[in-house]
């Protein structure tokens, strides 16, 4: 039996809320040139795009050029805000996506689909497939073998003089995973919660969405809102989103407040100069508080926070602390400055994202109350997956956030290689990039004599993860033996090749193995 659904006066709705109906294809007699609808549906709140071709469908750019959610959306974003200050001017590319439009159409039509897929979930299964295809066929011509510096900036937020006042610098690997991107670089590097939201990353040249697969955050039941559907990030590297220097990728943190991010790619490092290493270089300003509301609501929060008397600041300043990613601040809330950036403590968020496992996203993080006296521990998760408390209450709550985190360790692909050095008897360094196999530790002995012979100086144990290694001291050493290595980089330093950086001397991907110094 189809149930009737209910009726609803559009209109009025929109009269309540002080807006005005948009006109859509559906009301103008538009036919779809793709999708089917089902008895009853003529497409009513139904954005333009969807009475489109997936097949042939073309995106268009905003004004500053960039492609969001596909393209499905218009970019009709007003000129003010309602404080009456100008929309800031990274925020005019936007996708307007209209709430209200959306949920009159899942009231009035979301139980008509049970036995066909809803016109999106037709017309987004067109697009992806033929975003797979293109990613099936494309050569990134080594660009994910090369290093890139990145600034990234939250959008939305800017000073009086139209600067931004929130943005990062870093450099990391193209050929990083995106999944890995977010979990162990930006959301860290920013200074937002790993595991709690969900997020996708756009190619601004398409508009083409990716993001974590089987997310169980709660704001990944708004995906409507954010482009209906992407492909999995785990699946794609960096690299995919982006061909030069200068190119802009999108990243949207929050499906509910709506953090808008952008990623200027600054400099594109050629491959024989990379070493992969992560590195945090510089910033400006301290992140948001979770649940915030957003980005243009917080750009408003700070132009309000620069005219408001000390007591309102030192309200303001707690408002930010109680969210969950300040849980952890760990000082008198009058020592908080959100215009201040720490880069010591975005190094160690950082660090200590890469020395832990990769996130699950079908466990993000959560807050529950139990009714009786249930205990963490009495959950259990699927093999290799544990369910433990997070986050310790302090008002006397009886409720606890809890995640799956993974018991195991991560696969090689996400494993972070790690930066060896050693010295030689003639006073140059010979350095190395190597990473460990997925299940053993990297391990180097360092010896004083070629060929790995002499006196043993020194063993380093558990080496993989642990940055750039070299003996102290005055201690020289003339060859070095590796055990567990799939791939190893040696550096000649003294000059140009000092701290393992301009191109290695040396590339092995043996598993074990001696180098010794070249002679000099």
């Amino acid at each position: 039996m189809l149930l009737s659904p209910p009726n609803t006066d559009a209109a009025a709705m929109y009269r309540q809320y002080g807006m005005t109906p948009k006109v859509t294809a559906a009301d103008r007699g538009v036919r779809p040139k793709f999708v089917k609808f089902a008895p009853g549906d003529k497409g009513e709140h139904l954005p333009d795009a969807f009475f489109e071709d997936p097949r042939t469908f073309q995106p268009k750019p905003g004004m500053l050029g960039q492609i969001h959610c596909w393209g499905i959306f218009p970019y009709d974003i007003p000129e003010k805000l309602p404080s009456g200050r100008p929309i800031p001017e990274d925020a005019k590319n936007w996708p307007d996506f209209d709430g209200l439009m959306s949920m009159l159409r899942q009231m009035n039509h979301q139980m008509r689909y049970t036995r066909i897929p809803s016109p999106e979930k037709q017309f987004m299964s067109v697009l992806l497939d033929r975003k797979k295809k293109q990613l099936k066929n494309l050569d990134l011509k080594g660009l994910e073998k090369c290093d890139v510096i990145c600034k990234i900036t939250l959008s939305g937020v800017p000073d009086s003089k139209g600067e931004p006042r929130i943005w990062r610098r870093f450099k990391v690997s193209a050929g990083i995973s995106i999944q890995a991107l977010q979990d162990k670089v930006i959301a860290p590097l920013m200074g937002w919660v790993r595991n709690l939201h969900c997020y996708t990353f756009t190619d601004f040249r398409d508009g083409s969405l990716f993001g974590p697969e089987y997310s169980t955050s709660v704001d990944s039941v708004h995906i409507a809102n954010v482009g209906h559907d992407y492909l999995p990030d785990h699946k794609y590297k960096f690299a995919h989103l982006f061909g030069k220097e200068g190119d802009e990728v999108g990243y949207l943190y929050d499906f509910g407040d709506r953090w808008h991010h952008c990623i200027t790619i600054e400099k594109i490092i050629p491959a024989g100069e990379s070493t992969g290493a992560i590195e945090v270089i510089d910033g400006k300003g301290m992140c948001p508080g979770e649940n915030m509301d957003g980005s243009i609501k917080y750009g408003e929060f700070l132009f309000d926070y620069e005219q408001a008397t000390p007591s309102q600041k030192a309200k303001m300043k707690r408002e930010v602390l109680e969210q969950p990613n300040y849980k952890k601040f760990g000082k008198p809330p009058a020592l908080f400055d959100p215009f201040k950036f720490d880069i010591d403590e975005a190094k160690a968020r950082v660090q200590d994202a890469l020395n832990t496992s990769s996130s699950v996203p079908s466990g993000a993080k959560e807050y529950l109350t139990p009714m009786g006296a249930i205990q963490p521990e009495m959950f259990g998760g699927p093999e290799g997956l544990t369910f433990p408390v997070m986050m310790k209450n302090d008002d006397g709550s009886r409720g606890f956030w809890q995640e799956f985190e993974k018991t195991t360790k991560d696969s090689r692909k996400v494993a972070k290689p790690v930066i060896m050095q050693f010295k030689i008897a003639t006073a140059f360094t010979v350095a190395a990039v190597l990473s460990a196999t997925p299940v053993m530790a990297a391990t180097a002995q360092w010896f004083a004599g070629a060929d790995c012979t002499g006196t043993l100086l020194a063993t380093s144990n558990n080496a993989q993860g642990a940055g750039c290694i070299f003996l102290t001291g005055g201690v020289t050493a003339k060859s070095i033996r590796f055990t567990n290595a799939n791939l190893i980089r040696f550096f000649i330093s003294g000059g140009q090749h000092d701290n393992c950086s301009n191109g290695p001397h040396v590339v092995l991907s043996t598993g074990s193995g001696c180098e010794t110094a070249p002679p000099g």
